[in-house]
């Protein structure tokens, strides 16, 4: 079952857009998964938040067992931190996400 973007959201990396619809997305998880890494010990909380979307993205298209409840808990990770942040438009569209969910 191929998952399609929502409407209205906002551009990502490039990382999960580069792999749509391509057999790669275990290579995006993996790379999102350092990336986050990186980010939360520089303590760069808005890009961190941003790779969790392009992470939740892998893991909803990936869609191997568990990946849709690993998507929404990324989802959610990213809305809350956006949520403390302050920041509408993400905030929408990650709510957006997790109904599609």
């Amino acid at each position: 079952m191929e998952r399609k973007q929502p409407a209205g959201r906002l551009p990502c990396h490039g990382t999960s857009r580069d792999c749509h619809g391509g057999k790669r997305w275990s290579d995006v998880v993996d790379v999102c998964n350092t990336a986050i890494g990186v980010f939360q010990e520089c303590g760069h909380k808005l890009w961190w938040a941003s790779q969790l979307i392009d992470l939740g993205d892998a893991y909803r298209y990936r869609n191997e067992p568990g990946d849709l409840d690993r998507a929404r808990e990324t989802y959610q990770q990213s809305l809350d931190m956006y949520i403390e942040m302050g920041a509408p438009g993400y905030i929408k569209v990650l709510k957006e996400c997790l109904v599609e969910l």
